[in-house]
């Protein structure tokens, strides 16, 4: 845990190469204030407190913390980005997914291989998005007639890439775990809007189920080829 000070630190962590904190740590909580804001300053021990009790390593994550600015909040939030969201399957009988969901499921030799380290990398930026599956050795051989493989909830969604390489991946996870149309919500707002480009928005009744089906049909026929220009 680590707390950075100023425009100039924060400038830095924007950028990773230049910024070597963020490369040697899994988890970087940062804590942005002001020395003359008096809720800066009744902020800062409780921020500090917090992180003392979380000294661990843990994926990184890179969102807004919008919750209570308590040192219980702090450390549950913490914990909660730390947990390990990709699910091992021992056997194929084993492997359980929610079909309610968007899933992505690798089938890998080993643990110990840059396969599964990307894997584990992409699951975690898209945590909030899809769930994650994978299954190793024994386990798996049976999908890796052709080597190591990763796949979409539907069988023909197969990633033909290059495993080792982790922006190909992280492209093909995007697409198939993002969907077109999104609900904005007081949660993820900022993030959606940070992304940088024009939304279409339905505002409906919450009873009204039929016109989001026909907005998000509409959506994917006439904006399919815009995905990641615009946001629904």
């Amino acid at each position: 845990m680590t707390t950075l000070h100023g425009l100039k630190d924060a400038e830095a962590c924007a950028d990773e190469a230049g910024f070597p904190l963020l490369a040697e740590n899994k988890l970087v909580f940062v804590n942005f204030y002001a020395d003359w804001d008096r809720f800066s300053q009744m902020l800062a021990p409780v921020f500090e407190q917090a992180s003392d009790i979380v000294k661990e390593e843990y994926p990184v994550t890179r969102r807004e913390y919008r919750g209570v600015r308590s040192v219980d909040a702090f450390s549950n939030y913490v914990r909660e980005q730390m947990k390990f969201k990709v699910q091992e399957f021992h056997t194929l009988g084993d492997l359980h997914v929610d079909a309610s969901k968007r899933n992505v499921i690798a089938y890998l030799e080993s643990k110990d291989s840059a396969n599964f380290n990307n894997f584990e990398k992409v699951a975690e930026e898209f945590r909030e998005d899809c769930h994650f599956h994978f299954g190793v050795g024994d386990a798996s051989v049976k999908e890796r007639q052709t080597g190591d493989n990763i796949k979409g909830q539907e069988a023909e969604l197969i990633y033909m890439g290059d495993l080792s390489n982790f922006d190909l991946l992280k492209t093909w996870v995007s697409d198939k775990c993002i969907p077109l149309v999104r609900e904005i919500t007081f949660e993820n707002a900022n993030e959606l809007t940070e992304e940088g480009i024009p939304f279409l928005l339905l505002f409906y009744h919450p009873d009204d189920k039929s016109s989001i089906e026909l907005y998000k049909a509409e959506v994917s026929k006439q904006l399919i080829q815009e995905k990641g220009t615009v946001g629904g």
